[in-house]
């Protein structure tokens, strides 16, 4: 019945609302294996929603709960509900690997200018992704290379846009863009072990 009175505008918080938080294994192995299962199969609202429950099982387990931020990543990044703290929470994390050197600097960079992104931080994006086009470099990173330039360019022209719209109006302008979901440079590493396993 709500889904037939609902104004347009309702709609999307209905959609969210739909969204289920999923069973979160109280092992922590088991449920850092759930999260990357849910990670790779793209759902993302359904990690979102589940957010506080991986936390509580994985701690400080920075390199299962990435999983986590780059989903809330991906939803500020297409227009969906997401959590601001959250992803201004994941820089950080995703900063930590660079000084540990197990992922390429290029991809983490990569997806710290998404996250600046989805914050709409334009400027500190594109500080980013140019930094990430200077590690991205040869044959086998060709692919992350071109969808490195693509949002590189996709945060110049939000930047000019907003410039252009604030200037003529006064207004605040959210561009509504669509973006590919992140792929996870991170390994699947385990706190309590040395082994890793990379998907």
């Amino acid at each position: 019945m709500e889904w037939a009175v609902a104004l347009p505008e309702e709609t999307p918080a209905l959609i969210r609302n739909t969204i289920s938080a999923v069973e979160v294994p109280a092992d922590e192995e088991a449920a850092a294996k759930t999260l990357v299962e849910l990670f790779n199969a793209g759902h993302d609202q359904e990690i979102s929603a589940s957010f506080a429950r991986f936390e509580a099982i994985l701690g400080n387990n920075d390199a299962a709960m990435a999983y986590a931020y780059l989903a809330e990543i991906n939803l500020g990044l297409n227009g969906f509900q997401s959590n601001e703290e959250r992803i201004r929470k994941a820089i950080p994390i995703l900063q930590g690997p660079l000084q540990r050197g197990k992922i390429h600097p290029g991809s983490i960079h990569y997806c710290i200018g998404n996250a600046w992104m989805a914050l709409e931080e334009n400027e500190k994006a594109k500080e980013s992704f140019l930094t990430a086009l200077s590690l991205l470099n040869g044959p086998a990173l060709v692919k992350d290379s071109a969808r490195c330039l693509k949002n590189l360019a996709r945060s110049l022209s939000c930047k000019r846009t907003m410039s252009q719209r604030q200037t003529t109006s006064g207004e605040p302008y959210r561009p509504i863009l669509t973006f590919r979901r992140l792929i996870s440079p991170w390994p699947f590493i385990f706190r309590k072990k040395e082994t890793s396993q990379r998907h």
